[in-house]
């Protein structure tokens, strides 16, 4: 909930980090009790709440064991990573939360309470600790279990109003903080850079670019220009081949990807995979021509890789930019 207050000491970044506040495991214990006393009273239990909580199980069992290969395919969660299966798993603890609270009637006694928004607490501040604390601080650390301790004792004794007070409070104050979202797209076709891809490209339309360097290639394909490294949907072996022939590398390449290209005249062309979406091509210079690229957009001077074989002629320069046109010698 402090992610749009504050950028430093997040692990990777607030999108990849970001969880649902679900309260967990406090749904299944509300559910617990729900569905013993629905048993005892010789109702038939909630089928709705079942499911639910079957599905949180398998989602949680899968983030944190994982499963094996073929329960993976037919459950299609080889589709998904664990950590990114964390949402889902999330989501479905809100549901299930949601689903206990509202046929949730007999509230507990207030000792009984106590006992377990402490253990709550307790569990939710040891996640804090293990995960987040360089993030949050000990003051955050302390805001963040007085949170989950009230908002878990407010369920627990039935304080309908108040619980729905408060977590209105926490998404307001959490929520309006984010930054606003941009409207329109001139910061992107507006921009001088963006206007020198547009110039070539409609003039060039079939001519194969790369971005180069450390930065991001989808600049290039979001101004019509075709763009060998943007993000790969689906790997383009058919290029890829072209520098691997031997087909090494095969495993790094054959996935959804971010792709960084970084230009070398040292060694032959190499692939390293830098986390499970994206991979670095240590390109040498010399495979430009195998690739059939055409324009270079990168941050840095390519003329020091000018040689007899290959010229870099420059077609665009800025405070931040440079486009090269490759010439065959």
């Amino acid at each position: 909930m402090f992610f749009p207050m504050k950028e430093t000491g997040i692990k990777i970044n607030a999108c990849e980090d970001s969880r649902f506040f679900d309260l967990f495991p406090l749904g299944f214990i509300v559910s617990a009790i729900v569905l013993t006393k629905q048993k005892k009273k010789g109702e038939k239990t909630d089928l709705l709440l079942k499911i639910l909580i079957v599905i949180s199980i398998i989602l949680g069992y899968f983030c944190i064991f994982g499963v094996p290969e073929i329960i993976s395919k037919v459950t299609l969660l080889k589709f998904s990573t664990a950590n990114r299966a964390y949402l889902a798993f999330g989501f479905v603890n809100v549901l299930i939360l949601l689903r206990s609270i509202s046929i949730y009637e007999e509230k507990i006694s207030i000792k009984n309470a106590f006992i377990i928004t402490f253990l709550l607490t307790l569990f939710a501040g040891m996640q804090v600790l293990s995960n987040y604390v360089s993030y949050t601080g000990k003051a955050g650390f302390i805001l963040i279990c007085m949170i989950i301790f009230v908002l878990s004792y407010l369920i627990l004794r039935k304080k309908d109003k108040l619980f729905a007070i408060f977590m209105i409070i926490i998404m307001c104050i959490s929520g309006l903080l984010v930054n606003p979202i941009r409207i329109g797209v001139d910061v992107i076709y507006e921009a001088d850079i963006s206007k020198a891809i547009q110039e070539i490209a409609q003039n060039d339309k079939e001519a194969n670019w790369i971005y180069e360097g450390n930065g991001y290639p989808n600049i290039l394909i979001a101004n019509g220009a075709k763009t060998i490294n943007s993000t790969n949907v689906y790997p383009k072996l058919g290029t890829w081949y072209k520098i691997d022939k031997e087909k090494k590398y095969d495993d790094i390449y054959n996935r959804y990807a971010h792709i960084s290209i970084y230009l070398q005249d040292t060694k032959e062309t190499t692939f390293e995979l830098s986390s499970p979406d994206s991979f670095i091509i240590s390109l040498n210079k010399n495979d430009l021509i195998t690739l059939e690229i055409k324009y270079v957009l990168t941050k840095n001077n390519l003329k020091i890789f000018d040689n007899e074989k290959i010229k870099f002629n420059e077609k665009y320069h800025d405070d931040y930019f440079y486009i090269y046109e490759i010439d065959k010698v």
